[in-house]
Parts: structure tokens; sequence; C-alpha cells
């Protein structure tokens, strides 16, 4: 674990290399540093599983789709307003525009609103990558909006403190929704508890340990292999949140 910290990361690869690992896996912070540390160890005949976020070399890209997770928020989004609020809601979108990817990923989300219930507004659109920020900006977008029906977040994190403002607020019940990403285990819980949390994204959080033990077993055995393999993305909702509660067990 990094912390973050690009350089960090960098003396954690080449500790790797110089301990003579055979396959390195790795989630980018600064993907253009480690895409040089990726080429010495390829160079040394190290395989190398970039993970999430791509670099530009790897032998293997286990790819998250932002497209299809934004999409996948978005669905639900779109359904609970159609559904519960007859297609027309006051909607708050989280992103965060520093990250290329996280944009593609609210990009997305704002598609499929646009397409799915067009008469629902986008009021406000707010960064926030953290609980912390989630909170405070939408406390801000609250007192100018009291009537939002909505929040679409990135991640659970930011979503998370989101739905903590609006219940202070007094947002609570059947016609409010938040709906997240990347499966916080604070989202679940909220969603197991039938809050006004509905929704949150799996993006290959249960069997993606499994899946990369078994591409470096092939890497390392010199089985052929798609350079590119895409996660899997499954809506988690009330209904099948009891899955997720039991595995984090």
């Amino acid at each position: 674990d990094a912390g973050g910290d690009s350089s960090t990361q960098i003396d954690a690869v080449e500790n790797f290399k110089n301990s003579g690992c055979d396959v390195v896996v790795i989630q980018a912070i600064d993907t253009t540093a480690m895409s040089e540390e990726a080429q010495k160890l390829m160079d040394d005949g190290v395989k190398v599983i970039s993970y999430g976020m791509g670099i530009d070399n790897y032998d293997l890209w286990y790819k998250t789709d932002n497209t299809e997770v934004g999409t996948a928020i978005g669905e639900m989004a779109a359904d609970w307003i159609n559904s519960e609020l007859g297609g027309e809601a006051k909607v708050e979108v989280i992103g965060f525009p520093m990250v290329d990817v996280l944009i593609e990923r609210a990009d997305a989300i704002k598609a499929v609103l646009a397409e799915q219930c067009p008469n629902a507004e986008i009021v406000s659109e707010i960064s926030a990558i953290d609980t912390e920020t989630g909170y405070s900006q939408t406390e801000t977008v609250l007192a100018a909006n009291p009537d939002l029906n909505c929040i679409v977040s990135i991640s659970d994190g930011p979503a998370c403190g989101a739905y903590e403002a609006a219940k202070a607020a007094g947002l609570e019940g059947d016609s409010f929704a938040v709906f997240g990403s990347d499966l916080s285990n604070v989202a679940l819980e909220y969603i197991a508890a039938g809050t006004s949390y509905k929704g949150s994204t799996d993006i290959d959080v249960k069997v993606g340990g499994d899946r990369i033990a078994e591409f470096c077993i092939n890497l390392m055995s010199g089985e052929e292999m798609d350079d590119i393999i895409t996660m899997n993305v499954t809506k988690v909702t009330e209904e099948n949140v009891a899955d997720y509660l039991e595995y984090n067990e």
C-alpha cells in the first residue's frame, strides 16, 4: 500500500524486482511514471499485470470499463426516478474531474439520465472523492436546492458523505435516493438497512482476487491469454446486498 504516494509505489516495485518476483500486479498512482517502471520489470523478464487504470507497458491489463460503471450507476438512478418519481427529479451529480477515468464515469451517468429520464434536472455538479468533501459540498447544494430528490456519485466515498448531509437535512425516505459505486462497507450497510442509499456497483470485488491469482499462474506457465480482460460490473441493491454482506464477513 503506497498510501497514494507515487514515489513510494515506485520504490515498492523496484524492491519487488530486486527480490525476484515473477509477476507484479500494479494499480498505478502515476500512470506515466509507472509505465516506465513496468517496462524495466518486463525487460528483466518479470510479468506485469496492470489493475484498473491502464499503463503503457504490461503483459495483461485487468481493466475497469468506467463507461460501463457509469452506465450502471445511471441506470439504477434512472429506474428509481422513473418508478418512484414519475420521471421527474432534481439531481446532484458527484464527479471528480481531476482523474480522466472518473470523467468517463460521470459522463456515462449523465448520458443515461438524459436518455432514460429526460425530465430529470441536474441542478448541481460537484467535485469530491472523499466522505468529508461529499458531506460539505452537498450541504451547500441542499441550501440552494432543498427540493433535491436524487444524488448520483462516481464513488461510494463522497456518496456516503452526501447521504449523511441529506439525512441531516431531513431528506430520508421513499422520495429521496443516493447511488454510488465501488462497494464500500458503509454503503453496503446503508443499502441493507433499507435507507435512502439505494445502490452501488460491484466491479469484480468478490472475484477479483481469485481472477488475478489465475492470471498470474497463467502468465507464469506461458498460457496464451488476451492482453486486456475487462472487469464485470454488477449492480448492488437491496435485492442482492445480502450476498455481499456475507462475503465481507
